[in-house]
């Protein structure tokens, strides 16, 4: 899978725009009861979805991150062969 944000500013701004949508989602809620059911639903996935990401996020970081050490235990290996 490729993942399309390149740094934590991108998923910092993204977060940022999920609070908006979410509350935005609330105050129509409030202002449509009609459809506040659908609104409240969607809201929920959209909040779902954010979570998804972010621990996606996390977890690319953790083996990224896991991937570096490894390279420099190679790199260092090597070095002393």
């Amino acid at each position: 899978t490729i993942f399309p944000f390149t740094s934590q500013l991108d998923l910092k701004a993204l977060g940022e725009k999920v609070e908006s949508i979410a509350l935005e989602a609330e105050d129509l809620a409030s202002r449509f009861p009609e459809g506040q059911e659908h609104l409240v639903e969607q809201r929920d996935e959209v909040v779902s979805s954010w979570r998804r990401l972010q621990e996606k996020a996390s977890s690319k970081k953790s083996n990224l991150t896991q991937s570096e050490e490894l390279q420099k235990y190679l790199n260092d290996f090597r070095d002393l062969m």
